[in-house]
């Protein structure tokens, strides 16, 4: 049993677009329509490669173009191409732009999500790797639920259950996906609370790994699994399966991972595990933007890829194609005071000058905001300059 090329949702998301209608016109993008930077990135020819794309540096663009070189100019087949990201709107958004630059040959590509691709190989795996074929994926409403029904055997002596027992329930289910995206089961943390000096300290630690470790028996005995399984098992299956790992690694001969400042430790392991040795392997991201760390993505995401791949190469998307100068100088300022950073020098710059300046307007409330916010659009819509209508305008 092999994997399919594409999760359900990726192909769909390709092959829907290319079948329903007619093909777009191919969009071809010369290469001197790229900067020098974005030319090296699409043309590096081996990996391990990190792009440091700053905001609004054309990140993209560089993306699809690395796609379309390997397929048009190295003759590396699509099929032979895997693109992860994080959510499926980045996904999508992917898969539109590889559609317009390479038309009926996108159909052949595998983009999808971390867990979209995690889903599909326990799915098309379950026997090979001892997991129930009919294994129910449970949502984090279904999740809550489920735990919820677990409270009366738990007997929790440390963290006991209030009238309402939300707050609980919510703490123990986000220990518990967090302690999954690190690659920590129950027996690990087991094994980590049983070592430490504190007697109290050790009595509480130990109940959490009872309760996790009850939890996730319950799962499997139930046939099902939560969100924070999914790259879980899927990294234990391929740490465990060296034939299944093998056929992974030669089908997908360029793995290119996108938003990669939002991955955490058990993504970052599953990337190693399918890149092998990173010959084929390209790493897009910005250490400035992580936004997903109550997931665990951090900037240390960037250490590991470099501690994985000592010999990984760094090319730098520095100029900006979306704001003004005042813009850029504002963010620097803001963004300098940051000391949890993979890059520090980075620099972004741009040739968009403008006699604007940034303005920051303090409200005394969230109610306040809201109304300033209202009156100046109001403004501009009078004024002529959402001269497209309130679509032109952006409120963050």
């Amino acid at each position: 049993m092999s994997i399919r090329p594409t999760s359900r949702r990726s192909r769909w998301i390709l092959s829907s677009r290319l079948t329903s209608k007619p093909l777009p016109e191919v969009e071809t993008v010369p290469a001197s329509d790229l900067t020098e930077e974005q030319r090296q990135a699409v043309e590096q020819a081996a990996g391990p490669l990190l792009v440091l794309a700053g905001a609004g540096t054309g990140k993209t663009r560089v993306i699809a173009g690395r796609v379309a070189h390997l397929i048009q100019e190295r003759e590396v087949p699509p099929e032979a191409i895997l693109a992860l990201t994080f959510s499926r709107k980045a996904a999508g958004e992917m898969a539109e732009r590889l559609e317009r630059r390479l038309g009926g040959a996108a159909l052949n590509l595998t983009v999808t999500t971390f867990h979209g691709f995690c889903s599909r190989l326990l799915q098309d795996e379950a026997l090979a790797i001892g997991l129930s074929p009919r294994l129910r994926m449970l949502d984090r409403l279904q999740s809550w639920i489920f735990f919820r029904s677990l409270l009366p055997e738990l007997k929790l002596k440390f963290h006991p259950v209030p009238t309402d027992p939300e707050g609980v329930i919510d703490a123990f289910l986000r220990f518990i996906g967090r302690a999954k995206d690190e690659l920590i089961g129950p027996d690990a943390y087991a094994a980590f609370a049983a070592g430490l000096k504190d007697p109290e300290e050790r009595q509480r630690a130990e109940e959490v790994a009872r309760v996790y470790r009850t939890y996730q028996d319950r799962l499997e005995r139930a046939r099902c699994m939560d969100f924070g399984d999914l790259v879980f098992r899927a990294v234990e299956a391929l740490r465990r399966d060296s034939a299944l790992l093998r056929r992974l690694q030669e089908r997908y001969r360029q793995v290119l991972i996108d938003e990669f400042q939002d991955t955490n430790v058990a993504q970052i392991e599953l990337v190693r595990f399918l890149a092998g040795s990173g010959g084929g392997l390209c790493a897009v991201g910005d250490d400035d933007q992580a936004i997903y760390r109550f997931r665990g993505a951090s900037f240390a995401s960037f250490l590991l890829l470099k501690h994985a791949y000592p010999e990984l190469r760094t090319i730098r998307l520095t100029r900006n194609f979306r704001s003004t100068v005042p813009i850029l100088a504002a963010a620097e300022a803001l963004i300098r005071n940051n000391e949890d950073r993979y890059d520090p020098e980075k620099r972004l710059w741009t040739d968009a000058d403008s006699k604007q300046p940034v303005e920051v307007v303090a409200c005394a409330d969230a109610e306040t905001e809201a109304g300033e916010v209202l009156r100046r659009l109001i403004e501009l819509k009078r004024s002529g300059a959402l001269a497209f209508g309130w679509g032109a305008a952006a409120v963050l």
